[in-house]
């Protein structure tokens, strides 16, 4: 059972990461106020998404299932350290891979630390469902 749930919580973060992408287009596109700079930065930062977003799944399922937080009524301890670290990961990565592209992925991460908030609480309230 706790195998399959967990293999459920991580199939679930893989089929938001396109949602999670479009999201992170969308609000680079808004910060660099529509001159459209944005979307090369996206489509080389991408793959990166595939790779990242795997990490709020994976801690939580290990947050969740070692200290047995799954029949705790309110998940926020969790939540917010599964998007703390994910948020920290994205900086260090991002910021030590950007580059001259540095500036764009710094505000890139701050998007993407909010789709991962968005992924995560979506993902929470369904193993929530599901428990």
């Amino acid at each position: 059972m706790l195998n399959n749930l967990f293999s459920k919580s991580l199939a679930f973060h893989a089929l938001l990461i396109p949602l999670a992408a479009v999201i992170t287009d969308l609000g680079l596109m808004f910060i660099d106020r529509f001159d459209f700079r944005a979307i090369p930065v996206a489509v080389i930062a991408t793959p990166f998404f595939y790779i990242i977003l795997t990490v709020p799944a994976l801690l939580h399922g290990g947050v969740y299932w070692s200290f047995n937080w799954i029949r705790v009524k309110n998940p926020i301890v969790a939540l917010f350290f599964t998007v703390s670290v994910a948020t920290a990961i994205y900086y260090v990565w991002l910021n030590s891979w950007g580059g001259r592209l540095r500036d764009e992925l710094a505000e890139a991460t701050k998007v993407m630390a909010f789709s991962s908030l968005v992924v995560s609480s979506i993902a929470t309230f369904k193993i929530k469902e599901n428990a």
